[in-house]
């Protein structure tokens, strides 16, 4: 299976951003990304397959691809279609991220939607009104021109616009009271997925709230099956997580611990290393020492 780097794209590995328009006439075959991909189809109409579901897609879908995501694209009837494609790695807007996720909207839009998609693929795409679609092209537009030409201050105009951007598709995917809730055959299944999810986002602030709407439950019953499933509360859970990937960074690279404590998901320095020790019974020098391995 083909496998699309950050590289192939993008030109500038200091600011992983590139917008484009793309005409799809012949069947794109099953692939996966290192990016994160914003898709807008502007024109025709088609399928896109994930996880070996097909799905129609047509004018005015909008839709995000998360990195990692296993799937194609095929025409119908030989006739091509055309999307614009947003492609931007997910560190590129971090920081904003962690503001923005505090935010249901945003946090429904930009995690749960292309999560729940990977994992239920019939789940439908947002299919915009005519003036929202006609608006977010104009968006998009701009965006791939200040990318062609790279002007004074290309930089900060496009992380900006990006941002706008994914807002504004938050807010249309509001007002369209779509349903965004894991759709599992029962009970464990759904603690997977949740559990999951969380995985691929435990650097970010998740919290118990939106898990438990991602569930379509109440937080005290959230709580009851996911303890019951994991062992942990959703918070011990998600720490354990980022220690393990702390534990990694401390092992595989000469970082500062600061530096790797930020990377896993902490912004207090002294939570960390509390936090470290009670978990792994060591301090995160200590830990880097008894390894073997890079040293600060």
């Amino acid at each position: 299976m083909r496998y699309y780097r950050n590289d192939e794209f993008m030109d500038d590995p200091s600011f992983p951003f590139r917008a484009m328009p793309a005409i799809v006439a012949k069947p794109i075959d099953i692939h996966t990304q290192e990016y994160m991909a914003l898709v807008l189809v502007v024109e025709g109409s088609g399928r896109h397959e994930i996880n070996g579901t097909l799905l129609d897609i047509s004018e005015g879908d909008a839709y995000l691809v998360e990195p990692g995501t296993t799937h194609a694209y095929h025409v119908c009837d030989n006739q091509p279609f055309m999307v614009y494609n947003v492609i931007f790695d997910r560190d590129f807007i971090g920081r904003e991220l962690a503001v923005l996720t505090a935010n249901d909207s945003f946090f429904q839009f930009f995690y749960a939607e292309p999560f729940i998609r990977r994992t239920n693929p019939e789940q439908p795409h947002l299919n915009l009104q005519r003036a929202d679609r006609l608006r977010l092209r104009h968006m998009i537009e701009v965006l791939v021109e200040e990318d062609r030409t790279r002007g004074q201050g290309y930089k900060m105009f496009i992380k900006t616009a990006l941002i706008q951007i994914l807002i504004f598709l938050s807010r249309c995917n509001d007002r369209a009271d779509r349903q965004t809730s894991l759709d599992a055959s029962d009970e464990l299944q759904m603690m997977r997925q949740i559990g999951e999810f969380i995985s691929l986002h435990r650097t970010e602030p998740l919290t118990l709230e939106q898990m438990s709407r991602l569930c379509g439950m109440g937080t005290t019953s959230f709580s009851t099956k996911f303890k019951q499933y994991s062992g942990f509360t959703f918070i011990d859970y998600r720490n354990r997580l980022r220690i393990k990937s702390a534990c990694e960074d401390l092992v595989k690279t000469n970082h500062k611990i600061m530096d790797i404590a930020m990377n896993a998901g902490f912004d207090d320095l002294s939570h960390f290393n509390k936090l470290f020790r009670s978990v792994t019974g060591v301090s995160p020098g200590e830990y880097r020492r008894n390894e073997g391995r890079p040293r600060q």
